[in-house]
């Protein structure tokens, strides 16, 4: 869980910093705490992915915010109360078994191929967004490019064909 957290720090970090425009810092401080109260009061379940996704989008938006207005008061309280219950609603989503399959792996892969995606859904459609192209990947890897050469042996047989009409 710890490792997750860092990793959600590490991409609302960088989200935030990467924001282009000046985001407006008036009551950010209010607005921290007040989405914080939200995600308390929400609870995780598959079927709201649309909620997630919203929410994910909220704290993005305050991501920026904190991080233009370099307040570490305000970021320190993004990291340690604002983040954690974001991940505590986004685990309440997941099965047991997707739960196991969450590793130093799974993340480092997630940092390259969806970078900052988890700013605007929910981690468990980032996870299985990636588990389907990491598994597209490994079926065309299987798949040989030019199948009618695999059998080598076939192809050096003399053959000829007799047609009967």
């Amino acid at each position: 869980m710890k490792q997750l957290i860092e990793f959600y720090i590490e991409q609302y970090r960088e989200s935030g910093r990467m924001a282009g425009k000046k985001a407006r810092v008036s009551k950010y401080m209010h607005k921290i705490h007040a989405e914080t109260n939200v995600l308390k009061n929400t609870k995780g379940s598959p079927s709201r992915t649309t909620v997630a996704a919203q929410l994910h989008k909220d704290v993005k938006r305050l991501a920026a915010t904190v991080y233009y207005a370099n307040n570490k008061t305000a970021i320190q309280l993004f990291n340690q109360e604002l983040l954690p219950e974001l991940v505590r609603m986004d685990m309440e989503m997941l099965t047991e078994q997707e739960k196991q399959q969450i590793d130093e792996k799974l993340l480092k892969e997630l940092k390259k191929s969806a970078a900052r995606e988890i700013c605007n859904r929910s981690f468990l459609e980032v996870m299985q967004a990636h588990l389907r192209k990491k598994l597209r990947k490994q079926i065309v890897q299987m798949v040989p490019a030019r199948p009618e050469m695999e059998f080598t042996e076939a192809l050096a047989m003399k053959r000829h064909f007799i047609l009967h009409i």
